[in-house]
């Protein structure tokens, strides 16, 4: 992923800064020339806002958390996705045979709703130009570079056995599996429904006062790798109310305030949501940050862009559950 023009060969992340979260990846990207860093939360926000960093390591399911306007390389890959169950040997070998019987398949069910239930590519790229990014593709030609540029690392991989055994068995996988049916292709941000001169995020006291509603779909959530689970409990029509310096919000499934006493402020061209200190529905963010974002305003659609949770590890949740919509108003 950019935030400049699209990194389509390795020599455009030479000298570069460019973030990744993955310390396996660090000896990667080094080696292709990249300044690496290792940030999260609001380091990288600010990084990114201070024009440090040419990129970062993204994909187009997760595109959507990290700061707005960026674009995704979509056909290059560094590494094969993989997710493996599995179990003590140990343990497993003392369970009964219905046991293990109820283990295994749950475990084959496991794998399967995970395979079904995500996005293809085409759907993850598509979800991301409508939330305002771009997608691009390399094409085969550049992906021989990034092929080549990589070659003396996983040469030094292969220098291990066992490691090298898992390489040839992926490689096996990849002759023998068919094309991608639905692979993302090239799109750009979608239209903006907004005024040409929406209001400045900077400017003081600007952030308006009012009623809004949004319906945010189960399927934004599980396209930034949201569980299923998570995804029902919070999709739907949701109400936020910014008045006086109180915020309230209601979700699908409560008529009433979801955590009383929560507040905002406007702070260095950023609005700043808190939560109340007490309340049953308030959870464990009880008093603290809920989330910080810029915005835009056209006088009916509030959105809010480079969305910031308090918590860190709620990057994905929190830039759907607030930046993947427009807000419109209702009073």
């Amino acid at each position: 992923m950019s935030f400049g023009d699209p990194i389509l060969v390795p020599a455009d992340l030479a000298g570069q800064g460019f973030r990744t979260l993955d310390p396996r990846a660090v000896e990667l990207f080094d080696a292709l020339g990249a300044d690496v860093r290792l940030l999260d939360g609001n380091a990288y926000f600010s990084s990114v806002a201070r024009g440090e960093l040419r990129g970062a390591d993204a994909s187009t399911t997760t595109a959507i958390v990290h700061p707005a306007g960026g674009t995704v390389t979509a056909d290059v890959a560094y590494a094969p996705m993989t997710t493996a169950i599995v179990a003590n040997l140990a343990w497993f070998d003392r369970l009964g045979a219905d046991q293990r019987t109820i283990l295994e398949r749950a475990a084959r069910e496991t794998s399967a709703f995970i395979a079904d239930s995500a996005p293809t590519p085409a759907e993850a790229a598509r979800a991301y130009c409508d939330a305002g990014g771009t997608v691009v593709l390399a094409g085969s030609e550049r992906l021989a570079t990034w092929r080549a540029a990589a070659a003396p690392m996983r040469e030094r991989l292969e220098d291990d056995p066992a490691t090298a055994t898992v390489i040839a068995a992926i490689d096996s996988l990849a002759r023998g599996s068919p094309p991608e049916p639905h692979p993302a292709v090239p799109c750009t941000a979608a239209p903006a429904t907004r005024d040409p001169d929406p209001v400045e995020a900077d400017a003081p006291g600007a952030f308006p006062e009012g009623t809004f509603r949004a319906e945010i779909p189960e399927r934004a959530f599980l396209n930034a790798g949201i569980d299923r689970q998570t995804a029902r409990g919070h999709s739907g029509i949701w109400t936020l109310t910014f008045r006086a310096g109180e915020y309230e919000s209601t979700d699908p499934y409560a008529p009433v305030h979801d955590c009383p006493g929560s507040t905002y402020r406007v702070e260095g061209g950023r609005i700043v949501v808190t939560l109340g200190a007490h309340g049953t529905t308030c959870g464990g963010a009880a008093g603290q940050v809920l989330f910080s974002a810029t915005w835009t305003y056209d006088g009916a659609a509030l959105r809010f862009t480079n969305v910031r949770p308090g918590d860190p590890s709620l990057h994905e949740f929190m830039g759907v559950m607030f930046g993947s919509t427009p807000w419109v108003r209702i009073d």
